[in-house]
């Protein structure tokens, strides 16, 4: 037979079980269809990969070389569905501003000398872009996640610098559509979403006959919320 202490003991212990049971159901809750909304801004080092390679017209012979990434921004909305506490899908709404400066280096073959000259620009895209996320949280207020998106362009330039002439000319090159890989980590707050983003572009940013160019791009991004689910229920 139990004894008394034994069994007030006993007894206590399952209360403090079932108030822990109800505290997580209640904090599960919080989450439970729980969506967010706000504005998104980021800090973005673009660059194109794929651009180093050369071009052979007759005696003449183009080198193309990608020499360093350009520094742009995005600016835009996003918004988060809670599937679970651990798993949230995010959708982003952004304009986007991508390129490089690119470096063209043309090279004529004569009989009796090599004449060479180099023609620097910059190769500058600006898209309607919308990524897609699933964010894994393996612990509070962490988060990493992978997906995709897709990209309208909206204009393309090339602005060229020629020692002291400078011009701007449409990028006839340029893919109307760009597509890619997103991957990212981040943290979380109650006010503020801010994480490290980059992403690939599958489909060429730039093409001709003889040239293929993809987007490339390290982010620095923030998530200001405006509206919050969970923030309400707390």
């Amino acid at each position: 037979m139990m004894r008394k202490p034994h069994f007030i003991a006993f007894w206590m212990l399952i209360l403090i079980q079932l108030f822990q049971l109800k505290a997580h159901t209640q904090e599960t809750n919080i989450y439970k269809e729980a969506f967010e909304f706000g504005i998104i801004n980021s800090l973005n080092f673009t660059s194109l990969t794929g651009g180093d390679n050369s071009i052979v017209y007759g005696n003449r012979i183009e080198n193309f070389i990608t020499v360093g990434p350009r520094t742009t921004f995005d600016l835009g909305l996003y918004g988060d569905i809670y599937l679970s506490r651990k798993f949230v899908l995010g959708i982003d709404m952004v304009y986007s501003f991508t390129g490089a400066y690119v470096k063209k280096e043309t090279i004529i073959l004569n009989e009796i000398d090599t004449e060479s000259g180099n023609e620097n620009s910059i190769y500058a895209f600006n898209y309607f872009k919308a990524p897609v996320m699933l964010n894994f949280y393996p612990v509070d207020r962490f988060y990493i996640g992978v997906g995709g998106y897709a990209a309208l362009l909206i204009s393309g330039k090339e602005y060229t610098y020629l020692f002291d002439y400078f011009d701007r000319l449409p990028l006839d090159g340029a893919s109307s559509f760009d597509a890619g890989m997103v991957a990212g980590m981040g943290f979380n707050t109650r006010i503020v979403r801010v994480g490290f983003q980059y992403s690939y572009g599958i489909t060429p940013a730039y093409e001709t006959n003889d040239l293929s160019m993809h987007n490339s791009m390290l982010q620095i991004i923030t998530r200001w919320k405006l509206y919050s689910d969970i923030r309400k229920r707390q």
